[in-house]
């Protein structure tokens, strides 16, 4: 249960929330991209109440949590260029592809990877996107990103 919560975020700041198991970080992070509503107070972002179908803020979150979404029938190069493409981002497939898996990955469905290659992958549809909102969960230590992510 989370009670109290009052947090403001400037630009280009970075927030770590940390707690033992259970402690609710994970239905924060929820509530903060709009996938679960708050039973009280509100979410904003940019001074706008955070709305997950508006489609303003479907554009400017971009967010990894525990469970992994795909399109199963796409390759794991085909999904980040749909990304990027639904966006109107114009990324180097391949820079990204370096970074974040194996160049044998690429022709891969995201269902035949394993589950740090998947976490990689999500975090790379990310960063092939434009986003004012970048929100991960603590999966996301457990991958190679370091260099990204800190």
């Amino acid at each position: 249960m989370l009670d109290g919560i009052n947090l403001t975020v400037g630009a280009g700041r970075a927030v770590a929330v940390v707690g033992p198991n259970g402690s609710g970080k994970t239905t924060l992070l929820r509530c903060v991209v709009g996938v679960l509503a708050p039973d009280a107070g509100e979410v904003r972002l940019d001074g706008r109440p955070l709305r997950e179908t508006d489609p303003a803020v479907r554009s400017a979150v971009a967010c990894v949590l525990d469970e992994v979404d795909f399109f199963p029938d796409l390759s794991v190069s085909e999904h980040l260029d749909l990304m990027a493409r639904a966006h109107g981002a114009s990324v180097d497939l391949a820079a990204v592809l370096d970074e974040f898996a194996p160049a044998r990955a690429a022709d891969q469905l995201p269902v035949t990877l394993s589950s740090g290659q998947r976490r990689r992958f999500m975090l790379a549809s990310c960063f092939v996107r434009p986003r004012t909102l970048l929100v991960l969960d603590e999966g996301c230590r457990r991958c190679c990103c370091s260099s990204l992510c800190g």
